[in-house]
């Protein structure tokens, strides 16, 4: 890696964001999982439906003030690449200016990586016990709810690398996701 790195991984539930996120930490990379501002701030409250958009507003300033510490306090003496995971839909323009603006502020490329994949293949693999501890979306019918209600946002740069996981592997999967970021960082 020759520069700093902000790697967006995004894409609608079970598509494998946190699993290829879990991937880039073992190797040294800094991971910030969508779900970790959600997990820390659940216990506290009750977000009733009609409330949810007000909440999904909080959330996002927590997110900044989060990547405002980043852009203050990351380590100036080595090179580091940073991974976040969003399901990433129209409507979410800030959440990417941020974290483009972040690799910018780092010194750093932006790396977006969009994995997609079947609907009906995600239906079947959001109903893991996995997902159902961590918290995640793992009912088939409020996924497909999801997928009626968002537009999956088309991220135009040019890092970008989409794949479709769909009749994938993991490792496959991860093995493009290096090869990308090794392509980038030349």
């Amino acid at each position: 890696m020759k520069t700093n790195q902000v790697v967006l991984i995004y894409g609608f539930p079970a598509t494998g964001k946190y699993t290829m996120a879990k991937k880039l930490e073992e190797g040294g990379a800094k991971l910030l999982d969508n779900h970790y501002f959600h997990d820390f701030v659940r216990p506290f409250i009750k977000a009733a439906d009609d409330e949810k958009v007000e909440y999904f507003e909080k959330m996002s300033k927590l997110r900044g003030a989060f990547f405002d510490m980043i852009r203050k306090f990351y380590p100036k003496d080595r090179l580091v690449r940073y991974v976040f995971t969003s399901i990433l839909v129209q409507g979410d323009e800030a959440e990417l200016k941020n974290l483009t603006s972040l690799a910018e502020d780092i010194n750093g490329e932006f790396i977006p990586i969009e994995l997609i994949a079947n609907p009906d293949v995600l239906k079947q693999r959001c109903q893991t016990e996995y997902r159902r501890g961590r918290g995640k979306l793992s009912d088939p019918g409020k996924l497909e709810k999801l997928f009626e209600r968002y537009v999956h946002m088309d991220v135009e740069h040019p890092n970008k690398l989409t794949i479709d996981v769909s009749d994938l592997t993991e490792e496959e999967t991860f093995q493009r996701i290096e090869k990308h970021l090794a392509k980038v960082s030349k």
